[in-house]
């Protein structure tokens, strides 16, 4: 079985639950207004205001992109997954659904953001894009993987932010110190920090779907 008809079905019963969707939005939103609520009206630097927002998008992601494969261990359909589809395409279809709701996420958060904070402006678009999308890509990668592990033990919350602190943290810190630079005028854009940036997502990618067949026979 190809991985098209697995995203598919997880796709519609996201369209019919809307459980991931709504917990993001609805964390998205609450801290969201904490910050408008506490910074409103302050001067905020603008490694300030990246740190920030990967703080927003890194909580986010572990409370609603871990549902995927704990949904198949609650319904029991995880057996009928081992043994119809190959693991790449079961690890495929999981990680675009999560792909699919974090750059969602990103997009409200950058919209709430700017129109809420005042200090939010961001100089270089397309800096701006890449960043946010190369590294909450990678967070999709790792955090899709460790639900997977996770999905198999007894202590699922708890396990999962002692599993993915010290694999995210490395794109987290680049990360915010990259995105920063998009709020600076003029400030321009690192090749350096991209590059290590694009070397550990690759590295996290290609690592996780190695890892993913060892974890789906296990």
């Amino acid at each position: 079985m190809s991985f098209i008809p697995i995203f598919q079905k997880d796709l519609l019963i996201e369209f019919r639950t809307k459980y991931s969707f709504s917990t993001l939005f609805l964390f998205v939103f609450v801290v969201v207004a904490l910050f408008y609520y506490n910074l409103h009206g302050q001067k905020l630097e603008p490694i300030f205001l990246s740190s920030i927002y990967w703080i927003v998008i890194y909580f986010a992601s572990l409370s609603g992109l871990t549902r995927g494969f704990l949904y198949e261990e609650d319904k029991g359909t995880i057996i009928f997954l081992q043994l119809y589809s190959n693991p790449i395409s079961v690890y495929t279809a999981k990680l675009l659904i999560n792909l699919i709701m974090t750059n969602s996420i990103n997009i409200l958060t950058s919209l709430l953001f700017v129109l809420l904070l005042d200090d939010y402006i961001i100089f270089d678009i397309f800096h701006y894009a890449l960043n946010t999308i190369l590294v909450s890509s990678t967070l999709s990668i790792i955090i899709t993987l460790l639900s997977a592990i996770i999905s198999k033990s007894n202590n699922k919350s708890s396990l999962l932010a002692v599993l993915s602190f010290p694999t995210v943290l490395p794109m987290i810190l680049l990360g915010s110190n990259d995105l920063a630079n998009a709020f600076i005028q003029d400030k321009g854009f690192v090749l350096e920090d991209f590059i290590f940036m694009l070397s550990y997502s690759g590295l996290i990618t290609t690592v996780s779907y190695f890892l993913f067949e060892f974890i789906w026979k296990d």
